[in-house]
C-alpha cells in the first residue's frame, strides 16, 4: 500500500507510472504463451494503486495518465471534465456475465496481456490461496489456458483464444461487489485442460467457481501454479501474482 498526503483535497502520491513504453503482445503459435510481450506502462519502485493516508483506510486510486503518456485501457479523456472512460474486460461470475476494469498487474507478462500497469508492490497483499475475510486482502481470478477456440464459437474461452484475436479471454472471478469477501486485488489462477480431457470431449467454457473446483477434482483442468492450493477452487494452486482489476457491473 502507498502511503499518500491529502493537501486541500488533491492527493500526492510518492509513486509514479511511466506510460511512455509501447506495450507489445506477439502471439505464439497458439496464441498463449505469446512469442513476445512487454507492458506499456511500467510503476517504480513505490507505486501501488493501493494508497492510504495512514487512517486505516485503503482505496483503490489507480494512476491512468500523466506527462510520460496514459493508460493503455484509456479510450477517451476530457482532462478539463475530469472524466476517463477505460475499455473493460466480459468475464463469469456464478455463471452471470461480469465486466471489470483491467489496471495493473504485478508481472510483466499479466501487464503486457491485460494493457494495464506493471505495478510488482501489489503481490505484497496478504492471503494467497485464500479469500478469508478476516486475514485475506486477495479474492481469486481463473484464466483458463486453452479453453475451446473459435470467434462465433458460443463455448469460446481463454488466454490462447483471447490472444488469438477471439476476444476477451473471460476469466472467472471468485466474488463480486456485496460479498464481504470481495477483493478487486485477484489472485491468479491458471488453469489449464488436460490432453484427455479434451480428448473425450469434456471441455467445455468454464462460468463458475463450483465448476471449476469439479474440474479440478476430477482431474480434467491442472497446471496451477507455486502458491498455496485454494481448497474453494478445489486445490487448485495460486499462480503467485497479482490483478487489480474492479468488478464494475453484473448482468
Amino acid at each position: 500500500v502507498q502511503r499518500v498526503r491529502r493537501d486541500n483535497g488533491v492527493v500526492n502520491f510518492s509513486g509514479t507510472v511511466d506510460f511512455a513504453p509501447t506495450r507489445v503482445v506477439v502471439p505464439g503459435p497458439t496464441g498463449f504463451p505469446p512469442n513476445r510481450a512487454a507492458p506499456g506502462a511500467v510503476g517504480d519502485s513505490v507505486y501501488s494503486p493501493l494508497i492510504t493516508t495512514g487512517n486505516g483506510i485503503v482505496l483503490n486510486a489507480s494512476q491512468v495518465m500523466n506527462s510520460s503518456g496514459r493508460h493503455d485501457s484509456i479510450t477517451n479523456i476530457d482532462v478539463n471534465a475530469k472524466r476517463v472512460t477505460l475499455s473493460m474486460f466480459a468475464g463469469f461470475y456464478n455463471g452471470k456475465d461480469i465486466l471489470y476494469l483491467h489496471q495493473e498487474g504485478s508481472t510483466a507478462l499479466l501487464a503486457a496481456l491485460e494493457g494495464s500497469t506493471f505495478a510488482p508492490n501489489l503481490n505484497a497483499a496478504p492471503g494467497i490461496g485464500s479469500n478469508d475475510k478476516d486475514t485475506s486482502a486477495r479474492s481469486a481470478i481463473i484464466p483458463v489456458v486453452n479453453g475451446p477456440r473459435g470467434r462465433n464459437n458460443p463455448e469460446r474461452q481463454g488466454l490462447q483464444s483471447a490472444l488469438l484475436g477471439q476476444g476477451d479471454p473471460l476469466n472467472v472471478t471468485q466474488e463480486t461487489p456485496g460479498s464481504n469477501r470481495y477483493s478487486p486485488v485477484w489472485d491468479v489462477h491458471l488453469v489449464e485442460w488436460t490432453n484427455a480431457a479434451i480428448a473425450a470431449g469434456e471441455r467445455e467454457q468454464l462460468t463458475s467457481e463450483s465448476e471449476i473446483a469439479n474440474a479440478v477434482q476430477k482431474g480434467f483442468v491442472l497446471r496451477g501454479g507455486p502458491g498455496p492450493a485454494n481448497e474453494k477452487l478445489g486445490g487448485l494452486r495460486a499462480a503467485g501474482f497479482i490483478s487489480n482489476c474492479p468488478v464494475v457491473a453484473q448482468f
